[in-house]
């Protein structure tokens, strides 16, 4: 029973780290949410994601604002910034690579971007 027990309770804990960080109040907000972190990698606009939820783009912005106290854009950075960050520690890829595969398709907005959420850029982050 303990052993089971034990199991069950690694499960929830691995369970809980895979899901999305912020989850609020608002159904269309957590869907929103959900897509982003399965989807970071592709082509993500406010547009598309109101459009998604059947919602008006602006109300879905402030709403999105309101519920996460960061903008759509602002989230969407910092979930592919955090996972550059773990390609950087646990890959050999290159930042190029890195960059396409959290969906930054200029390498020079990619380095703009990590460094003002990091505080570094890529290159310094990964030594």
């Amino acid at each position: 029973k303990a052993v089971m027990l034990n199991k069950l309770e690694q499960y929830m804990i691995a369970y809980k780290q895979s899901q999305p960080e912020i989850m609020t109040d608002h159904l269309e907000v957590n869907k929103v949410i959900a897509y982003i972190h399965e989807n970071y990698h592709q082509d993500i606009t406010v547009k598309g994601m109101a459009r998604m939820i059947a919602m008006d783009e602006n109300y879905f912005s402030n709403l999105f604002k309101v519920k996460t106290n960061e903008s759509l854009i602002k989230y969407l950075h910092r979930i592919r910034i955090e996972k550059a960050k773990h390609y950087l520690i646990h890959t050999d890829l290159t930042i190029q690579e890195i960059a396409e595969k959290v969906g930054y398709k200029n390498i020079n907005y990619f380095n703009r971007i990590f460094k003002r959420i990091t505080g570094k850029t890529p290159t310094v982050y990964r030594e």
